[in-house]
C-alpha cells in the first residue's frame, strides 16, 4: 500500500490580500475625506469674499440712502440697517443686486442696489428704496466704487 501524498502546506496568501484590501479602503477613505475638506474650504473662502463685496456695496448704498431727503422725510432721521443684506445675480457676479432692509423712527423700507463690475471695482448703477406704504424713491447712483475681490 502506498501512503497518501502529503498536501502542500497552506500559505498565508488570503490574509495578505485581506490586509492589503483593508489598507486600500482606509487610504481611499482618508483621500476622499481630505479632498472633501479642500473643496469645502475653497467654497467657504469664495463665499466669504462675496459677503465682503456685498457689505462694501451695502455701505456705499447706505451712504446715499442716508443723505437723501425723501428717505429722511419718509423714515425720519437715524435710519439704520435691519437684518443682513441679500445678494442676487449670476454666478460670475458681473452684475448683481444687493437688497437690505432699513428702519427709522417713522417707518421701514427696503433698499435695492443694482451694481456691476467696472475695471475691477463694483459700481452701483441704480438705487431704489421701497417704503412700507408701497411708495418708492429712485435715488441718484453714487459715484463711489467698491473694490472687487478675486478668490
Amino acid at each position: 500500500m502506498s501512503s497518501p501524498t502529503p498536501s502542500p502546506p497552506k500559505s498565508g496568501t488570503p490574509w495578505l490580500w485581506i490586509v492589503l484590501g483593508v489598507l486600500l479602503v482606509l487610504v481611499l477613505i482618508c483621500g476622499g475625506t481630505c479632498a472633501g475638506c479642500v473643496y469645502l474650504g475653497g467654497q467657504a473662502a469664495k463665499q466669504a469674499g462675496q459677503s465682503i463685496e456685498t457689505m462694501s456695496i451695502t455701505n456705499i448704498a447706505l451712504a446715499s440712502v442716508l443723505s437723501d431727503a425723501t428717505v429722511t422725510e419718509k423714515l425720519g432721521a437715524g435710519v439704520t440697517i435691519t437684518g443682513l443684506p441679500k445678494r442676487e445675480g449670476p454666478l460670475d457676479y458681473a452684475n448683481t443686486v444687493v437688497m437690505f432692509d432699513i428702519a427709522g423712527p417713522k417707518g421701514v423700507g427696503t433698499v435695492t442696489a443694482h451694481a456691476k463690475q467696472v475695471t475691477g471695482s463694483w459700481q452701483i448703477t441704480a438705487l431704489k428704496v421701497q417704503f412700507s406704504d408701497g411708495s418708492t424713491a429712485d435715488l441718484q447712483a453714487p459715484e463711489t466704487t467698491a473694490p472687487q475681490l478675486n478668490f
